[in-house]
């Protein structure tokens, strides 16, 4: 297919998702697959950070942004986003 690589979720609604699939002719899915996502509004997280990294000195703090759908990176062959851990990402915090 010669949009397996690029192609992209419509952007239109909301939230969307296109999954994009190589078949046989008689069908049956290979192994290769793509997941992507899409929509016009963006995604709004906001989180008391405590909840993620329970030490009491992020009592109070929150976690808060914003992202667009089709910016979220899934990998080819895999249904589920770049892992992150919060944890170490905060950590160098003094």
């Amino acid at each position: 297919m010669e949009d397996y690589a690029t192609t992209q979720a419509n952007a239109a609604a909301k939230l969307t998702s296109k999954l994009h699939a190589q078949a046989r002719t008689k069908g049956r899915a290979l192994n290769d697959f793509v997941f992507r996502m899409g929509g016009c509004e963006t995604l709004k997280v906001d989180v008391p950070l405590e909840k993620i990294i329970p030490l009491q000195r992020f009592a109070g703090w929150r976690i808060q942004f914003e992202y667009w759908p089709n910016n979220i990176r899934l990998c080819a062959n895999m249904s589920t986003s770049v892992w992150q851990d919060p944890p170490a990402m905060v950590a160098v915090l003094p």
